[in-house]
């Protein structure tokens, strides 16, 4: 006996008539009442009393096996449903390196237990949800935008939300002739009025907006966007004023670091410079996958150390 048989069988049961049941079904009248007949054949026993007007009742073994049919139907829907979560679970994430992560793509490389697809990203700001709106890819890794109203905004409207994972430690790098250069520590109220160099104009606004939330006690720093020093060579060659350069890619750091009349800092207010990692996704795809990929981050910190 066929599952769909049991679906007719259910539903000319409720409709109560082989014509209204028909109709409901998009099924000939003919065919139905001969699906009828066969699953009667089948059972040995008769299931419905028939009425004038196509009309039918449950007889008494008929509803008993009614209440059989509907288990037997709910039962072979959900086991159809959960082998498709099951097989949607078991593909590999797609996972996006957003702002700060490609680090943190490569500190998946030594992580064992799940299988994940790196992609790449365009991004026009610190977090660029398109992707995951699109279906491009199922989680991003990047830097916390939750201190930027706007981008929180855009991810509640997407239905996206992101799970703290670690940090990224940074380093504050001045030129050697800036008047902060001879400090031997430095203060959040120390950097008040100058500017942070940034040189990708698009993620402007929400970098500086995680610096100041983050990092900052008590100061805003505004942007001084010079796009011309965005080859580290070029930005040696230059170098960037009185601006303040805030690091986090070990590439970067290793080149720069060999620059001739640079300064480092790690700490700010005697504190480890870092900001917070979150991974994004939509909050309805969310199953053990993303459990076990945020398990295996928490906590981590990649960047550049003392």
């Amino acid at each position: 006996m066929r599952i769909e048989t049991l679906r007719e069988f259910i539903a000319v049961a409720l409709c109560q008539s082989l014509t209204k049941a028909s109709r409901e079904l998009f099924v000939a009248q003919s065919t139905l009442s001969a699906h009828m007949a066969s699953i009667e054949k089948d059972l040995g026993f008769s299931v419905f009393d028939h009425r004038p007007g196509n009309a039918v009742s449950l007889t008494d073994a008929g509803w008993d096996f009614f209440q059989s049919a509907q288990r037997i139907v709910e039962m072979y829907d959900e086991a159809v449903a959960q082998g498709r979560r099951d097989t949607k679970a078991s593909a590999p994430l797609r996972i996006i390196a957003g702002s700060f992560g490609k680090e943190l793509m490569q500190a998946l490389d030594a992580i064992q237990g799940f299988e994940t697809v790196a992609l790449e990203g365009e991004f026009k700001a610190l977090f660029d949800f398109s992707q995951l709106a699109k279906d491009d890819g199922d989680i991003i890794l990047g830097c916390d935008y939750s201190a930027s109203p706007a981008m929180t905004k855009e991810a509640e409207d997407l239905g996206i939300a992101h799970e703290p994972l670690g940090f990224m430690n940074m380093k504050l790098v001045l030129m050697a002739d800036h008047p902060l250069a001879c400090r031997t520590s430095i203060r959040s109220e120390d950097l008040a009025g100058y500017r942070v160099l940034i040189t990708d104009p698009s993620s402007s606004p929400s970098y500086i907006d995680a610096i100041n939330a983050f990092m900052l006690d008590g100061v805003t720093l505004k942007p001084s966007i010079r796009p011309q020093l965005s080859s580290l060579a070029e930005m040696r060659r230059r170098g960037f004023g009185t601006d303040l350069f805030f690091l986090h890619a070990k590439a970067e750091v290793e080149s720069i670091s060999r620059a001739n009349g640079i300064v480092e800092f790690h700490e700010l207010d005697g504190k480890p410079m870092r900001l917070p990692l979150v991974a994004s996704y939509r909050k309805k795809c969310r199953d053990w996958r993303y459990d076990a990929l945020f398990e295996s981050l928490c906590g981590i910190e990649i960047g550049p150390t003392q």
